[in-house]
């Protein structure tokens, strides 16, 4: 049975740490002026140290002599509480520096969906790998889903499309979400004169719409089309599932942005991708009333723990993350 420890009482009083090892190093030395040349101070300032030490406890911990100095009792007493208190305290950096040069080697390896990674993650690796020199990373992107605690990887960032704000839970384990990124319909200007502008979902029907179907995901091909697939919109509170079909799909978000470009259909895109189109009016936002779900970027759990450098290295993410302006980090990241 482990041994309780023992509570630690909420004051105002410390002694300064600074102060602490002036007292020791001059009780070594025996000469303040020594112990002084030393810690690098000047004499006054080592006795002024001494002088508040003594005040804070009450006693007197040396007689003072044209020789140097030598403990009182109540010094001798003091003397290795002091001690252990700058020894605790020197074992305290080197066991944290020792962390940290462990947290600066070593190998990462990283996953996470294709798109995510070719627009953020690869930078943000990037940046981190100059960073920290010593580390290894393999940054596979894939859209691949591992059952939880199943992935080869240390760290497995996923997305998904989600329909409601509740937490997601996969085998009782809460996933945890670290950043959203919002989706729109687009079409570029001359698909919109040749086929016309959609005033509704439902008008949806009668275009041609261009599906990303992740996983290896296949629709059925009837009368030279793909067909059943949907896309769920919403506008305050109402909700539509809208049937939609279409002469491509494809398992690429990119490829979805230049077959709009290229004027093949309307198409689901984040929406940080396209800002810059649509400004330039290459793409044109469609049914801008009506909102898709976002996808939620998770980071999958791991069984086994984590070890510190991954630890190190989702913190370096969120905080990337955050500085981000096309993506929703807001209340995203705590665990």
């Amino acid at each position: 049975m482990e041994t309780p420890h023992p509570s630690i009482q909420t004051s105002s009083d410390f002694l300064p740490l600074d102060t602490l090892y002036a007292f020791v190093v001059a009780a070594e030395q025996g000469n303040l002026s020594h112990a002084a040349l030393q810690l690098s101070l000047s004499n006054a300032s080592i006795s002024q140290k001494i002088k508040s030490l003594e005040q804070a406890l009450g006693v007197t911990v040396f007689r003072r002599s044209t020789r140097g100095v030598t403990l009182t009792t109540a010094g001798e007493e003091l003397l290795p509480l002091a001690r252990e208190t700058v020894l605790a305290n020197q074992r305290l950096l080197a066991r944290g520096k020792a962390l940290n040069s462990h947290i600066e080697d070593g190998q990462l390896r990283i996953t996470c969906p294709s798109d995510f990674g070719e627009r953020y993650l690869s930078t943000i690796v990037a940046s981190f790998a100059e960073q920290y020199p010593g580390v290894a990373i393999d940054l596979v992107l894939d859209n691949q889903k591992h059952a939880l605690g199943s992935s080869p990887y240390d760290i497995t960032l996923r997305g998904y499309q989600r329909f409601t704000d509740q937490p997601l839970v996969e085998d009782n384990v809460k996933m945890r979400a670290i950043a959203q990124r919002p989706l729109a319909l687009y079409a570029s200007p001359n698909y919109l004169r040749r086929k016309g502008v959609p005033a509704s979902p439902g008008a949806l029907a009668e275009h041609d719409c261009i599906a990303y179907l992740p996983n290896n995901a296949q629709a059925p091909f009837v009368g030279q089309r793909f067909c059943a697939f949907s896309w769920t919109m919403r506008r305050e509170r109402q909700w539509h599932d809208v049937p939609v079909s279409g002469k491509i799909v494809t398992n690429h978000r990119g490829a979805v942005m230049n077959l709009l470009l290229g004027g093949q259909g309307i198409g689901m895109l984040f929406m940080d991708m396209a800002e810059a189109l649509e400004q330039s009016g290459a793409l044109t936002h469609v049914l801008p009333d009506w909102r898709q779900p976002p996808v939620t970027l998770y980071l999958i759990p791991q069984t086994g723990g984590r070890t510190a450098l991954c630890n190190r290295f989702i913190d370096y993410l969120q905080q990337a993350l955050a500085r981000i302006p096309a993506l929703d980090v807001a209340g995203y990241g705590a665990d």
